[in-house]
């Protein structure tokens, strides 16, 4: 049986933590055009572990304009999802800052929630359908996150110890893949010049791509796998069509890539 003067100071400490999470937000705007849009929101509240959802704040898009989108989950479990609106949800309303800066909205977890709590967090970021994105900025340092549905300009995505899986995705022009002791999958749409990376991880790649593409493959240790063939040993180092506008460039020390590259 719950002691209602716990719940009650359960209760008040979380009230205070979500306001304190909503003043920062609403101080990012600034007063200016993107500050306007933005409202905090405090939607649903429950007492009860790691079921508890909170509405940290949401901001509509503004018509024809460019955004930018920077996620960085250094522990717990993230979601990217399309919507209506700019929207965090949490589990945990002070192991999150979320603000429009500018015209790029960051979701990131805390410094202190890094290692230490960040095992019960969830962590779900809703985006406008139909935005135009500029640079979208992807980092997990030890925890998860699963983003689907965005067409970026260019995409940056670097994993440490965690995992990364990117599905429904393109990059226009040019894309990162950086991979230390974790794991990222991506499948996509891809132009550009494309780097992808890996320490002792591992990276998989289902991608199309324009015509005529180019590529070079350097390793070693590892192991690198381009639409079904094996380059692997102490060192090792080819390429192919390096004039090409669509260029990937993969390099592997003692991880794995695996990459299926079709045409349009």
């Amino acid at each position: 049986m719950k002691h209602p003067m716990r719940t009650v100071a359960a209760l008040s400490a979380a009230l205070m933590a979500a306001g304190a999470a909503l003043a920062m937000f609403g101080a990012a705007g600034g007063g200016s055009a993107q500050g306007s849009l933005v409202r905090g929101l405090l939607d649903t509240l429950h007492i009860g572990g790691n079921r508890s959802a909170y509405a940290l704040a949401s901001a509509e898009a503004e018509p024809g304009k460019t955004y930018g989108l920077c996620v960085e989950a250094g522990a717990g479990e993230f979601t990217v999802a399309v919507g209506d609106e700019f929207r965090v949800d949490a589990s945990r309303p002070d192991a999150v800052e979320a603000q429009m800066d500018g015209d790029t909205f960051r979701v990131r977890t805390k410094n202190a929630w890094g290692g230490l709590f960040g095992g019960g967090l969830s962590v779900a970021v809703t985006v406008p359908r139909d935005v135009q994105w500029g640079e979208v900025t992807l980092d997990v340092d030890a925890g998860s996150l699963d983003v689907e549905g965005l067409a970026a300009q260019t995409l940056a995505c670097s994993v440490d110890a965690g995992s990364m899986e990117l599905r429904d995705m393109a990059a226009a022009d040019g894309a990162r893949f950086s991979v230390d002791a974790g794991g990222l999958s991506f499948a996509g749409a891809l132009a550009g010049q494309v780097e992808v990376s890996v320490e002792a991880g591992g990276a998989e790649l289902d991608a199309v791509s324009p015509a005529g593409y180019g590529y070079a493959i350097e390793g070693s240790l590892g192991a690198v796998t381009l639409n079904g063939e094996t380059a692997q040993g102490l060192e090792y180092a080819r390429s192919e069509n390096p004039d090409a506008d669509t260029f990937y460039t993969f390099a592997c020390s003692v991880g794995s890539i695996e990459a299926d590259v079709r045409t349009q």
